[in-house]
């Protein structure tokens, strides 16, 4: 028996998907992601974590096939309506075939302060 290709799994199956940009902490690279899905945080997700996870944070769902290399903690995740999401933790899910962010909004601190 074959393993099923799951390579597109979440760009094929999935509603509401967003494009997003990747951008590296590290180099300031960014790269276009046409389809990207959202998820919010549960309630019961952010009681488990001790306070480490908030509501207000998101999952982003990325295809690896759109990802050049692993994104990391602290690169950043902009949406369509410009604002910037922190990558906080990652993982591989659904046999490699996407990346799980977590990411918090974390608003730009003015310069001087």
């Amino acid at each position: 028996m074959s393993l099923p290709d799951l390579t597109d799994d979440l760009t094929g199956v999935m509603d509401y998907l967003e494009p997003l940009t990747l951008r590296r902490a590290d180099t300031a690279v960014e790269t276009h992601i046409p389809q990207a899905l959202r998820r919010v945080v549960s309630e019961r997700e952010s009681a488990a974590s001790g306070g480490e996870i908030l509501l207000a944070d998101v999952h982003f769902h990325l295809p690896t096939s759109a990802v050049p290399s692993s994104p990391t903690v602290d690169d950043v995740l902009i949406d369509g309506a410009g604002q910037e999401w922190t990558i906080l933790a990652l993982q591989a899910a659904t046999w490699n075939t996407r990346w799980n962010c977590l990411c918090r909004l974390v608003p730009p601190v003015p310069i001087g302060e």
